[in-house]
């Protein structure tokens, strides 16, 4: 494993992956919790353990895999994992935006899509994850590096547009 300093145009994209992976590794783990103590959902924690393991490797991934060559097994193998997983943690964010940027009778306001604002960015970049990862770990001129880019892009915007129109559809605002 070859290691090379960090270049700095990569900082402030390490630092915005690290934040959202953070704060959906915050609600993956309210998630687990939640379902561990309820005996009838604890077959339903498996995958938010696996989105915890999948946040804890994106709060590090960006500077791992511009700094390091990684091996050809784990540049296959490692971004469809976390990129799978890191759809269950965008769920949990958007589940616990739901429940907290709410009224406490669950009625949503419109007012309220700004304070989700930041939780609908966080499922675009874990949405992004998968392909985003596959970018960064395959060879800097390969063949499939731009179409790695452009499917991170696609699904980063898919995911922001998911979260969103999800949030409007049953979010349910109150029109009174």
């Amino acid at each position: 494993m070859a290691a090379s300093r960090l270049p700095r145009r990569w900082f402030l994209p390490s630092a915005v992956v690290a934040l959202a992976a953070l704060f959906a590794l915050g609600a993956s783990v309210t998630w687990l919790v939640s379902m561990l103590e309820a005996p009838d959902t604890r077959a339903f924690a498996w995958p938010f353990v696996g989105a915890i393991l999948a946040c804890l490797v994106l709060t590090v991934a960006v500077p791992v895999l511009r700094t390091r060559s990684v091996p050809r097994w784990a540049g296959l193998t490692v971004p469809p994992l976390v990129g799978l997983f890191a759809l269950v943690a965008a769920v949990a964010v958007w589940l616990l935006t739901l429940l907290l940027a709410c009224e406490a009778d669950g009625v949503c306001r419109p007012a309220d899509t700004w304070q989700a604002l930041p939780s609908f960015v966080t499922c675009g970049i874990l949405a992004a994850s998968g392909p985003g990862l596959a970018a960064l770990a395959s060879r800097p001129h390969g063949e499939w590096r731009g179409r790695f880019w452009a499917l991170t892009a696609v699904f980063g915007l898919l995911g922001f547009a998911v979260a969103l129109g999800a949030w409007i559809e049953l979010g349910i605002y109150a029109l009174s």
